[in-house]
Order: C-alpha cells, then structure tokens, then sequence
C-alpha cells in the first residue's frame, strides 16, 4: 500500500465514483493537524452491473442436472435475473 502524505487542504466535497463497482467516495473532513482524512462512502447499486452478474451465475448454473439443489439455486437465480431486467427497463 502506498502512503501518500497531505501538506495542503484538500478539495472538501470532492466525489468519485468507481464506473465498475459504482461505490462513490466523498471527502468529507481533513484534519490539517494530523493529515487524518475523512470519507463518506455510498454503495449505490448499479442494476446493470447486478443483471450482468446474475447472467453469469445462471448461465454457470446451467451445468446443474434438473431436480438437485443446485438447480433450484440455479432458478432462484433466473428469476433475480428476469426481476432485475424488468426493473432496468422502467
């Protein structure tokens, strides 16, 4: 891990948002004392990224024989899939 040091106030207020995850970091609070810096994260939840996952998931699932556990899992999985399709589309 690198260690950067802070000499100057940083930009309070400053948002990110990571474009694969769609976790957004604020900066929040900067001690000038110690350097010490403070965020705000929020995990929004991108339905695009959670529709693509599943699609993977069921799609790997598909491997699974009719009438086990894991095919239940599997259509657990399809109707997540189809759940979040149909919320991406409103």
């Amino acid at each position: 891990m690198k260690i950067k040091l802070v000499k100057e106030q940083p930009e309070l207020g400053k948002t990110d948002t990571d474009p694969v995850t769609g976790v957004k970091t604020t900066l929040s609070d900067f001690n000038p004392e110690t350097g010490k810096l403070t965020w705000d994260v929020l995990y929004d939840v991108d339905p695009k990224f959670v529709y693509s996952k599943l699609d993977e998931l069921v799609d790997y699932m598909r491997k699974a024989e009719d009438g086990t556990e894991l095919a239940k899992i599997r259509d657990i999985l399809k109707g997540l899939k189809n759940k979040t399709h149909r919320l991406m589309n409103k």
